[in-house]
């Protein structure tokens, strides 16, 4: 019975820590007749697997309750460009680095009010009072994000880079003092090896010579010049 349960349960991606609480589960009140069996399986399982679902949905409830506010995400604070590094809407650099600096404001949620409200003698400044003064904050931030990221993309790119033609120049030093071990140098050819290069070279030189002279020796007079001139050709 289990051989042919086997490919259901495969089918319906039950584990085995699944069946395993099936099996638990109705070893306490099991069903009379075997047929009943498989459908006592199916039934567990599918009690266990919708009891994890509710949980889990419940605990995403409980997460976007949380950070129902897309500003703060329930904190109560919002990091926004701070307004003195603010010049003509744009969002500039801490002089000669490359950060942006940040200032936080309460947000405007029922969290960012309780936060405000809990500071009674230096209250922090609002973010609706802020955006009065910055109104194009959200763009700046994105803006900034954007840039970031393209600024690690870069960086990332550049080291891939430097790694291949660090293997690039390994492969190719690896190779040249291979060709220089099997190539023997000049040095340490033999004294006869190198008496037997010279004298072929030297035969080659006057070979060359001779078949020169001889060409021309046999080069016939064009017609109509002069017998004069080709007998000083020749000489």
């Amino acid at each position: 019975m289990i051989n042919l349960w086997l490919p259901i349960f495969a089918s319906r991606g039950y584990t085995l820590a699944e069946l395993r609480y099936a099996t638990g589960a109705i070893a306490g009140n099991p069903p009379k007749y075997r047929s009943e069996h498989l459908d006592q399986i199916h039934v567990t399982i599918g009690a266990l697997r919708k009891k994890s679902m509710d949980e889990e949905s419940s605990a995403f409830d409980e997460i976007d309750g949380f950070e129902a506010c897309k500003d703060c995400r329930g904190v109560g604070w919002v990091s926004v460009p701070h307004q003195r590094f603010v010049v003509n809407e744009e969002w500039v650099t801490f002089p000669g680095t490359a950060y942006k600096p940040l200032v936080n404001v309460t947000c405007s949620c029922n969290v960012g009010t309780r936060v405000s409200s809990a500071h009674t003698r230096h209250r922090p400044m609002g973010l609706e009072q802020y955006e009065q003064r910055n109104p194009d904050w959200r763009r700046q931030m994105a803006e900034s994000e954007i840039a970031r990221k393209a600024q690690k993309h870069v960086a990332q790119y550049a080291a891939e880079i430097d790694q291949r033609l660090g293997q690039l120049v390994a492969s190719i030093a690896a190779n040249m003092d291979a060709k220089s071990q099997t190539c023997p140098d000049s040095s340490e050819r033999s004294q006869s090896e190198q008496d037997d290069l010279a004298a072929a070279a030297k035969q080659s030189q006057q070979r060359s010579a001779n078949q020169q002279l001889r060409l021309f020796d046999e080069d016939p007079a064009p017609s109509g010049r002069d017998d004069r001139v080709t007998e000083g050709l020749k000489l």
